[in-house]
C-alpha cells in the first residue's frame, strides 16, 4: 500500500506477515545489509493493530522476530550463514536472541552447529542464552563438540557453559559426542575444562567406551 511523507514522497507500507518475515530472512541469508535496514526501516500501515490493539506507530519499523514456515528468523538465518554485519544490525534494532525454530534451535545453535565463531562471539556479547537445547536435547556446546568446531567450543566454555549438564536425549555428553567423532581437539578443550569422563549415556557407555 503506497502512503506519502510529509514531504509528498511516496512510500510503501508494511504490513507484519509471513510475506515480510520471508522477505527479512532472504536478505539476511544473502547478507545484504542494506536491504534488511530498509525492511526495517520501512514503515508500517498506520492503521494497522495487532491483538492486543498496538498500533505499529508504537513500535514503528518491520518485525524483526518474524520466523518462515519452519520458525528461521532473519537474526536465525544470518547466523547459520556466518553474515556478522547483518547479525548485528538485527541485534541493534532489537532481535530476540533466544526464540526458538520448529527444532528447537536458537541462533547460537545454529551458529555453533556451523562453525561460525565470529557469530557465536557477537551473540554471547549481546547476551544470548547458551544454556538452552533444542528439541532433541543439543545445546550450543554439544553441537559444537559433536561437528569438531574448537574454537566455537572454547569461546562458549569461556563464557560459562557447563561442560556436562547439557546432555541430548540419549545421555550423550559434549565430551561422548567429540569423543564418538574422533575430535582429539575437542576433547582436549573440554577435558581442560573439566569435563568429567566418566560419565556415562543412557546405555552405559563413556566417553572413552565410544571412542573405541
Amino acid at each position: 500500500m503506497a502512503c506519502q511523507h510529509d514531504s509528498g514522497k511516496d512510500c510503501t507500507y508494511i504490513e507484519a506477515t509471513q510475506m515480510q518475515a520471508q522477505e527479512l530472512a532472504r536478505a539476511a541469508t544473502n547478507g545484504s545489509t542494506s536491504e534488511v535496514e530498509a525492511i526495517l526501516q520501512r514503515p508500517q500501515h498506520p492503521d494497522m493493530v495487532d491483538t492486543q490493539g498496538t498500533s505499529p506507530l508504537m513500535e514503528a519499523g518491520a518485525d524483526k522476530n518474524l520466523g518462515d514456515n519452519d520458525g528461521y528468523t532473519g537474526l536465525m538465518l544470518a547466523s547459520s550463514q556466518g553474515q556478522p554485519a547483518i547479525l548485528e544490525i538485527l541485534v541493534a534494532t532489537g532481535a530476540d536472541k533466544n526464540l526458538r525454530n520448529n527444532h528447537g534451535c536458537t541462533a547460537l545453535m545454529l551458529a555453533s552447529q556451523e562453525g561460525h565463531a565470529e557469530i557465536v562471539r557477537l551473540l554471547l556479547e549481546a547476551g544470548a542464552d547458551k544454556s538452552l537445547a533444542s528439541n532433541h536435547g543439543y545445546t550450543a556446546l554439544t553441537l559444537a563438540a559433536h561437528a569438531g568446531h574448537a574454537e566455537v567450543a572454547r569461546l562458549l566454555l569461556t563464557d560459562g557453559a557447563d561442560t556436562d549438564m547439557a546432555r541430548i536425549n540419549s545421555g550423550h555428553t559434549a565430551l561422548m559426542l567429540a569423543s564418538a567423532q574422533g575430535h582429539l581437539d575437542i576433547l582436549q578443550v573440554l577435558l581442560e575444562a573439566g569435563a568429567d569422563k566418566n560419565l556415562t549415556t543412557d546405555d552405559g557407555c563413556t566417553a572413552l567406551m565410544l571412542a573405541c
